[in-house]
């Protein structure tokens, strides 16, 4: 299971679809406070998060954050549309994390998923 957290509806309907196609659940979250509460009723469900880093309310590095505190080894693929050298880069946390740029393409996601739930 997969939760996706994006503050673009548009986004989110769109990477849902093509998770699904991948044969993955998909859980959405419109913001980090949502992904938190999302996260917290679902922990044992939830093998990785794909999470935009900036959204309204609460942010995908805080968000992720609050979410390492329940469990430290979630996976996550963080994304953005910004430039990922200027956007909060001294942010993120240490670790192998993966920063994905949209637009992206189907293979590129599918690739960058099977390498976070394989490490």
């Amino acid at each position: 299971m997969i939760l996706f957290v994006d503050d673009d509806a548009d986004v989110r309907s769109t990477n849902r679809e093509i998770l699904e196609s991948m044969n993955y659940k998909v859980l959405e979250a419109s913001d980090g406070l949502q992904a938190v509460d999302i996260f917290i009723a679902h922990q044992h469900e939830i093998e990785l998060i794909i999470m935009d880093l900036v959204m309204p309310k609460v942010g995908g590095i805080e968000a992720f954050n609050r979410i390492r505190e329940i469990q430290p080894d979630i996976n996550v693929i963080f994304s953005t549309g910004y430039d990922k050298t200027e956007t909060s880069a001294d942010k993120i946390p240490r670790g192998n994390f993966i920063t994905l740029s949209k637009p992206h393409s189907i293979e590129q996601l599918s690739t960058i998923i099977r390498e976070q739930l394989n490490s």
